[in-house]
């Protein structure tokens, strides 16, 4: 109901919905047999089933005007995975199904769905940093996603089903 009133919250209020950036997410790091399942079904709801939700709320207004961008914000650790993060890997590796999927239903139209997979050193990255003192902090700021960000929601781009990575 959340995902649904903030979409339709957002026609009544502008009239239309032309982009939709979905970046909700929460973290449950550890080995996976000792985490529960009721941790896993909460970092799904949050990553895909919240993804989901709204986009099945916006497509149908993006339809009627023929127009839209959805950005979905997976991770690079769902596309090539990181250990204590299978939870949050497979959450993530969910949407990037998700995305490509839904973007090849919706050719017909100039309704492009595309996703991005940050590295990004972010508050719920910061176990993974911690793990990997290594890596430097500066080359995975957060400015280095706007851009791209910025892109696949733009009126030229003609990406579909794509999923960037900076």
């Amino acid at each position: 109901a959340s995902a649904a009133g903030a979409v339709e919250g957002t026609v009544e209020r502008f009239g239309r919905i032309d982009i939709l950036v979905n970046n909700a997410g929460i973290g449950a790091m550890g080995p996976l047999h000792e985490q529960s399942t009721e941790t896993f079904r909460s970092v799904l709801d949050v990553h895909v089933m919240g993804t989901f939700w709204t986009m099945r709320a916006a497509i149908p207004h993006m339809r009627a005007q023929g127009h839209g961008r959805i950005v979905n914000t997976t991770s690079a650790v769902g596309a090539f995975s990181a250990p204590d993060f299978a939870f949050y890997s497979a959450a993530k590796a969910a949407l990037i199904g998700l995305t490509r999927s839904t973007a090849q239903e919706h050719l017909d139209l100039d309704l492009r769905i595309n996703a991005i997979a940050p590295v990004a050193q972010t508050a719920l990255g910061k176990g993974f940093f911690d793990l990997n003192p290594m890596l430097d902090g500066t080359m995975f700021a957060v400015e280095h996603i706007t851009p791209m960000a910025t892109y696949l929601c733009h009126a030229d781009c003609e990406l579909s089903g794509a999923v960037l990575t900076a």
